[in-house]
């Protein structure tokens, strides 16, 4: 009797286990798909705002665009990636005190 009831007791655990996973996956795509809807909104309205200002004046519309532009540092983990470009100066001294050119 105790078996049974522990059986059942671990297959309802393990149906509640499985509906939570689904529910969230569920959660998790809904989620995605919802920012990705608002980032399109935004960018239209952004590009609404452009034209509109670029009917003004077009020196208007370009100061617009570049003020909206993601400039490089925004981006994620962009100091990271400029910190990875080395300079041929770097490199030949790299070079150098790895092979000991110097040293006598």
């Amino acid at each position: 009797m105790v078996d049974k009831l522990e059986k059942v007791a671990e297959s309802i655990s393990i149906e509640k286990g499985k509906e939570g996973a689904m529910n969230g996956e569920k959660t998790r795509v809904r989620l995605i798909r919802e920012r990705k809807l608002r980032e399109k909104r935004n960018e239209m309205d952004l590009n609404d705002m452009i034209e509109r200002t670029g009917k003004i004046s077009a020196l208007s519309a370009i100061n617009l665009s570049q003020l909206l532009t993601k400039k490089w540092t925004e981006e994620k983990n962009a100091y990271m990636i400029m910190s990875q470009i080395r300079t041929e100066k770097q490199d030949r001294r790299i070079n150098d005190m790895c092979f000991n050119r110097y040293k006598v």
